[in-house]
């Protein structure tokens, strides 16, 4: 005598309804976490986009007031070397007039 087979028996019209249905839903949630993970992964995307824009923006500013910094600084020690050359250039002229003035005397 042959057993019937059981309500929950995988080869039961209701068990490969539920078997589609849950199949179904896996790949229905797969699509909807598919398209959640692209659309985060836009989003990240453009973030990073507009973190690297600002972070380029921001060094471009950096370099140009470094810039500008070394221009005034460069001009200033250029006057402070010409203003020291010429006092030094002053101050040898009179110790050669002053010895020349003592070889003279002499």
């Amino acid at each position: 005598m042959a057993t019937p087979p059981s309500p929950r028996s995988p080869n039961t019209p209701a068990a490969s309804t539920i078997s589609e249905r849950a199949r179904r839903d896996a790949r229905a949630h797969g699509q909807q976490l598919s398209s959640l993970l692209e659309s985060q992964r836009g989003e990240a995307q453009e973030r990073f986009a507009a973190h690297g824009a600002a972070l380029r923006a921001a060094l471009r500013d950096t370099v140009e007031q470094a810039g500008s910094a070394l221009e005034v600084h460069t001009a200033t020690i250029q006057d402070r070397f010409a203003a020291t050359a010429s006092d030094a250039v002053v101050a040898l002229a009179v110790q050669g007039e002053r010895v020349n003035e003592t070889l003279s005397d002499g």
